[in-house]
């Protein structure tokens, strides 16, 4: 039972970094993989997740992410400014995507109660830690996955022939999608898989890139089946409100964005927090309410595939450090910084030195020197 809700726990951490305001408003895949032959290229890119996310798991399950920095660039200065100023960026989408969730509701007033109040709720979520932010995705992530489910069965005709064209750049941009779902998520995906088992940390990146590829076909393919919803700003919300608006789908975007923009602050509290304290997280949501003015379409036709870059160089990093550490073992080369020690057999029963045995009269002896309190024979001539 342990077993099961830590696969759960690791799945929906990482599902509430992948599943945010971009994903489920359709904006980030149409984006990367449009709105026609989006098949294959989707199919690579989940591919390519499963294989991203298990080689950060085979180095988070041994070290902590500054430790793997430090291994694979030499610095955790450069990696840990890169991925501060990644998070900041993806948070700051976060912010923009509730804006224009909540400028979709025309009988509102235009204000940013949404931005804020997610500022105020993502803050409270990180003072508890990965744990804190683990029990909100297990809560949130599953009704988030059946509502998109639920809402793309409603409009979509799954019979419906596929194209399956695929271009050299729609494969490339696949690519850069699993990357940067891979990086985006990197802090909590070492904090959360530290000292767990390979086998299971295995489990979830199949399921994990299994269900990243469901919802993202249905999303696609009711984005595809209505026309020009791919041209609006949340394509995905735009196509379910043809049919009316949709009040759980609204909520399914709040839920998955407060997950998502969680996951993403994570990053910023670990480093201000400690440093700065509250004053120093004030002024950072501040500054990311002010960037994400820019809006979200700007945000991810732009700085996302930016991000995805630095996802394909850091997992060629940790690719190519998994090559070096095993030609390592197997003494093809050797290298000053990494050190590894053969272990060595135990020495076979048949190899070790045998013990003199004492014969039957020299046990004899032995027994009656017990009783008469004497030593044996064999040490009396010794000690002679």
């Amino acid at each position: 039972m342990k077993t099961f809700f830590d696969i759960l726990s690791v799945v929906f951490l990482a599902l509430g970094g992948l599943i945010g305001a971009g994903f489920v408003s359709g904006s980030e895949l149409v984006s990367f993989f449009g709105a026609e032959n989006f098949f294959l290229p989707l199919v690579l890119s989940c591919a390519c997740l499963f294989l991203f996310i298990n080689l950060t798991f085979s180095f988070a399950r041994q070290q902590s992410f500054e430790s793997a920095s430090n291994t694979l660039f030499g610095s955790r200065k450069v990696v840990d400014g890169v991925v501060f100023i990644t998070s900041f960026v993806l948070f700051c989408s976060m912010l923009a995507g509730l804006d224009a969730v909540w400028k979709g509701l025309n009988f509102l007033p235009n204000l940013p109660v949404l931005s804020v109040g997610c500022l105020v709720a993502v803050s409270l979520l990180s003072r508890n830690g990965i744990k804190g932010i683990e029990r909100w995705n297990v809560l949130l992530m599953p009704t988030v996955v059946l509502i998109v489910v639920s809402s793309a069965f409603r409009v979509v005709k799954l019979g419906e022939p596929c194209l399956i064209n695929v271009s050299f750049f729609s494969g490339v941009n696949g690519v850069l999608y699993s990357a940067l779902n891979t990086f985006i998520c990197l802090p909590v995906l070492f904090d959360t898989a530290y000292k767990k088992p390979k086998r299971l940390l295995k489990v979830c990146a199949i399921i994990i890139s299994l269900t990243v590829f469901c919802l993202a076909y249905l999303i696609l393919s009711t984005i595809k089946q209505n026309d020009g919803s791919e041209n609006a700003e949340m394509p995905f919300f735009y196509a379910i409100s043809k049919k009316g608006f949709s009040p759980l789908l609204f909520l399914a975007l709040l839920m998955g964005t407060v997950t998502s923009a969680s996951t993403s602050y994570y990053a910023v509290y670990k480093k201000i927090y400690p440093k700065y304290s509250y004053k120093g997280l004030v002024i950072v949501g501040v500054v990311a309410f002010v960037f994400s003015r820019l809006g979200m379409n700007l945000i991810v036709k732009y700085v996302y595939p930016l991000i995805g870059g630095l996802g394909v160089v850091f997992v060629l990093k940790m690719f190519l450090e998994k090559i070096k550490i095993a030609r390592i073992k197997q003494g093809q080369i050797s290298d000053n910084n990494f050190i590894f020690i053969k272990e060595k057999k135990p020495m076979s029963k048949k190899k070790k030195n045998k013990i003199a045995k004492l014969s039957d009269q020299q046990y004899a002896e032995y027994i009656m020197s017990l009783k008469d309190e004497k030593p044996p024979k064999i040490v009396r001539e010794t000690q002679e």
